[in-house]
């Protein structure tokens, strides 16, 4: 991926407002102070180059892949965030990122990552026959990619690959997937569009390929990365991470979360020794009666 910077001037905006967010009071609530919620911004989500270098590099689905998704949004359910989908709303996919599920859940989920070799096979061999006289010099499959100056956020391609021809270069990202049946996600869906456009632009890619591979069937859809239309959904994204998720987060931290909710809660200590009871016959409340 040598060409990761052509869209680096979407980060250097949620850099510059990440800068701001953290010089600023914020607003004032009875559960944590803001300067409280950047130190553990800075703590828990911050990375070196080095780290995402590390990140970058890990295989998919190892544990310091799954590791380094704690606590963050991935391009995987973005859409879910934005209310893409109906069969995830975004009110449970912020719970689910504090109490992060990442391994499959269901059989759909299992039949996709099976069989998700085997459609970038058929994806890889679409690409070339398009690129053609191209020839195909590097393909790779990364770990999590964070961009240092994003740190909440990051993104996994299914594949990455570079074609040339003389001193003409393009690059492709892919998004496989790899549906149970045709009546499932058959289809072009926004939530796996915006997955495949944010990996290309996270990669440096040139172009976007979100393909479907279903019984011994494969469909592909090219996409040029559209960098104001994705600067915008960052934002939104950016939006509910930082007034919904990272709170929670924090709160969990503390343990003042109820577990598998957003919902705070607030611990009351009692006093180990028992309270002296008010003497009722000597109560300053009581008014003196006269008969």
């Amino acid at each position: 991926m040598n060409n990761e910077t052509q869209y680096e001037s979407i980060f250097d905006a949620e850099a510059a407002w990440i800068e701001v967010w953290k010089k600023s009071e914020g607003k004032p609530n009875m559960f944590y102070k803001h300067s409280d919620l950047v130190k553990w911004y800075e703590k828990n989500l911050e990375i070196s180059a080095e780290t995402a270098l590390l990140y970058k590099t890990a295989p998919q689905r190892s544990q310091l892949w799954f590791d380094a998704r704690k606590n963050r949004i991935t391009l995987s359910t973005a859409g879910y965030h934005l209310g893409y989908s109906k069969y995830n709303s975004p009110a449970q996919q912020n719970v689910d990122v504090v109490w992060k599920k990442d391994k499959p859940t269901n059989t759909a989920m299992y039949h996709g990552t099976v069989f998700e070799d085997l459609g970038v096979h058929y994806s890889t061999k679409h690409a070339s026959e398009r690129l053609f006289p191209m020839q195909l010099v590097k393909q790779e499959t990364p770990g999590l990619i964070i961009n240092s100056k994003v740190p909440w956020f990051g993104g996994s391609v299914d594949s990455y690959m570079e074609y040339k021809l003389g001193d003409q270069k393009v690059s492709v990202a892919i998004e496989q997937k790899c549906p149970f049946n045709k009546s499932f996600y058959w289809c072009v869906n926004a939530v796996h569009v915006l997955q495949a456009v944010g990996n290309a632009i996270l990669t440096g890619a040139d172009w976007a390929m979100y393909s479907q591979y279903c019984t011994s069937q494969s469909r592909h859809f090219w996409y040029k990365p559209d960098v104001e239309w994705f600067s915008e959904r960052l934002a939104e994204l950016r939006n509910i991470y930082f007034t919904t998720v990272l709170p929670a987060l924090y709160l969990k931290s503390m343990g003042c979360l109820q577990e598998g909710s957003l919902i705070p809660h607030i611990k009351i200590t009692l006093p180990t020794k028992d309270i002296p009871k008010l003497d009722e016959t000597t109560s300053e409340d009581e008014d003196d009666v006269q008969t």
